[in-house]
């Protein structure tokens, strides 16, 4: 296997790890007893309201909201990861969403069917409801991250622009230029002088008259 291969492993075992602690740490919530559990969530109000009352507002949580708000926390958590876990393994996110849909379903009954058998817990629909309607907001999150994510990553490795070329000078255009005729040869005019010519002086001899 290439670098990039042995990457893509080791990014599948991280995020499939990860759901798998998310899912142990849900159902080990569900196992506690009704006792344990109660006091948990009373001291997690506690602390809401403390919180609420220093900032000046009015409103007091109740043991029985903390509880649900509990459940939808932990598993939009869950939605969240198994979003990751399904665009590590595959790009086709919306082709395979039906997979973090039903696991996420299928994970929020089997997490109310344990609280039936577990001393001073009850199961309900209702919670059912609400556990899955915590994955559908991770689902929802994680999805918004993604988008961010790929849209930062195009941006910085988008292709640079290339340089323009030096503009070159443009030479004016030229009209050609009509050939030269060529000149007229004129015929010089022997002006008669009087005086005889080399052809005429000469005798039929061809020596001088003289």
């Amino acid at each position: 296997m290439d670098r990039k291969q042995i990457y893509a492993v080791i990014r599948k075992v991280i995020f499939t790890a990860i759901i798998v602690l998310v899912v142990v740490f849900i159902f080990y919530n569900s196992s506690r007893i009704g006792t344990v559990s109660g006091a948990f969530s009373q001291q997690v109000t506690n602390l809401f309201n403390g919180v609420l009352s220093r900032l000046g507002i009015g409103f007091t949580f109740t043991n029985l909201i903390v509880r649900k708000l509990g459940h939808l926390a932990e598993f939009c958590l869950l939605g969240f990861w198994l979003m990751l876990g399904l665009r590590v393994y595959t790009r086709r996110t919306v082709a395979f969403m039906a997979w973090p849909l039903l696991a996420g379903l299928a994970i929020a009954v089997g997490d109310e069917f344990l609280q039936a058998f577990i001393p001073g817990r009850t199961s309900s629909v209702v919670d059912v409801a609400i556990d899955f309607a915590g994955v559908l907001l991770g689902l929802a999150a994680a999805a918004v991250c993604i988008a961010i994510a790929g849209a930062i990553w195009r941006h910085l490795h988008r292709p640079k622009p290339q340089p323009d070329a030096p503009d070159t000078p443009v030479a004016p255009p030229t009209t050609p230029k009509a050939p030269k005729k060529p000149a007229r040869q004129t015929r010089q005019a022997h002006h008669y002088t009087g005086k005889p010519t080399p052809s005429t002086a000469e005798g039929s001899s061809g020596g001088p008259l003289w």
